[in-house]
């Protein structure tokens, strides 16, 4: 698995974290190989990495993890388009 900087945990941890993702994503999506799971989660990860708050702040396996749900939401979130909203008072 591709990482993007050190991470703070060790190697063992994040090794059994990078696992504990692939069988998350292999629980979702059963049909997947696990070349593929593996992929997914590289992309997850990325996407997380690049994220413009919580990019600073995923710096281990454990963190994406344990916050799995909230960062997918704010992935999505930043993903989708930003146009003029209209509030009406009535």
């Amino acid at each position: 698995m591709k990482t993007y900087g050190p991470l703070d945990d060790t190697q063992k941890k994040n090794r059994q974290y990078a696992w504990l993702l692939i069988q998350k994503v292999k629980k979702k999506q059963p049909d997947s190989t696990d070349r593929q799971a593996a992929k997914a989660c590289e992309q997850f990860i990325h996407a997380v990495r690049k994220h413009d708050f919580w990019g600073s702040q995923a710096t281990s396996l454990s963190f994406i993890y344990y916050r799995i749900e909230k960062l997918a939401a704010a992935i999505r979130e930043q993903k989708r388009p930003r146009g003029k909203t209209a509030a009406f008072i009535s």
